[in-house]
């Protein structure tokens, strides 16, 4: 079980943040996309030629953003001082940052519930509304990808995320 510090901050660029595991990321190109259809109704649909196997699919960097040494360094100061106003007790904040398929899904625009991306933690798994979600427009780091979608999604107390697990 790790020890989250909220009043430790130590400077640091992308590189490191990535580096040291403070940003992690999920890569899937095309070949991993189909496999993971194979015995399916989706199977073939949309298949990548063997040429397209090895082209990225999606890109999605992900990070606890209320955590000083993220979230300062991410958003910089004063951006992070308001999400920290914006948390009530026991809530927490991820950041994810990416480019190619989307990691919204469909159901955001039909019913405000992000249908591609939920959080699992000890088997219980949730997903995120409408209302938990803050789309960000800039970052305050240098040397970063071009990410084509930036949100803050909020981890309400109610879904009794532990942080340091």
């Amino acid at each position: 079980m790790g020890t989250i510090y909220p009043d430790v901050y130590e400077k640091a660029d992308w590189l490191t943040m990535l580096g040291n595991g403070a940003i992690r990321k999920l890569y899937l190109n095309r070949e991993t996309v189909d496999k993971a259809f194979v015995g399916t109704e989706a199977e073939h649909i949309n298949e990548a030629s063997p040429e397209q196997k090895q082209d990225m699919f999606a890109e999605i960097y992900f990070a606890q953003v209320d955590i000083p040494s993220i979230g300062r360094n991410l958003l910089g100061d004063s951006e992070y001082e308001y999400l920290m106003s914006t948390l009530k007790p026991d809530e927490h904040a991820l950041i994810l940052m990416g480019q190619g398929y989307s990691y919204k899904g469909s159901g955001y625009v039909r019913g405000g519930i992000f249908d591609r991306i939920q959080v699992l933690q000890n088997g219980d798994a949730f997903a995120f509304r409408d209302l938990d979600h803050t789309r960000i427009t800039d970052l305050a780091m240098d040397n970063l990808p071009d990410f084509e979608e930036k949100s803050i999604f909020t981890i309400r107390a109610h879904h009794n995320f532990n942080p340091k697990i």
